[in-house]
């Protein structure tokens, strides 16, 4: 793929003192055409893609003694990035943040649950009975007499007070509103 490198290495199977070493490319017209010299060659670019060999030369004896490698094809891609390949990247980041945010909801909800459950269970322990108030001599409404007295209720008046109700007895109830009759 373009931007990333591939090396070819050059070796000779003789080993003489003074090596010179070439590199060549197959061009369009079929002959070969030489592009850099050395042990090595880097490719990165997909216009070097193409067929290459290496030359090994040594002019120290004479005659000159040359080695040439196989050819060996190299194809060198390229992937240019286009919008959708953006598109995809933000859409990954926006998954991502999603899942994020979510999570941090999520916790947030489970801690406040967990502070009003703590706040109710403190007031249900800290409630102190009413004054003189025995509990109910009549069961509310939709529940039986006998669940009317079970061990763990607990009974709270809520919104203003009235002090004139507050003071009345409910142990002289006598109608589901009627407390008591004058007469």
């Amino acid at each position: 793929m373009e931007g990333q490198s591939v090396t070819l290495y050059c070796q000779a199977t003789s080993h003489p003192l003074s090596v010179i070493w070439s590199w060549c490319r197959l061009d369009e017209q079929g002959g070969w055409q030489e592009v850099d010299m050395g042990r090595e060659l880097t490719l990165s670019m997909a216009s070097e893609s193409g067929q290459y060999i290496c030359h090994a030369y040594s002019n120290i004896s004479s005659p000159t003694q040359q080695q040439q490698s196989p050819s060996h094809t190299v194809y060198i891609v390229y992937f240019p990035m286009t919008g959708s390949v953006y598109a995809g990247v933000a859409g990954l980041v926006l998954v991502l943040l999603a899942g994020v945010l979510l999570t941090l909801l999520l916790l947030w909800l489970w801690r406040q649950r967990a502070k009003e459950k703590a706040g109710q269970e403190t007031l249900a322990t800290n409630s102190a009975p009413a004054k003189g108030y025995t509990g109910p001599a009549k069961a509310p409404k939709g529940k039986s007499q006998g669940q009317a007295g079970n061990e763990g209720e607990v009974y709270m008046n809520c919104g203003e007070t009235n002090q004139a109700y507050s003071d009345l007895y409910p142990t002289y109830i006598t109608g589901d509103d009627t407390y008591a009759t004058l007469g």
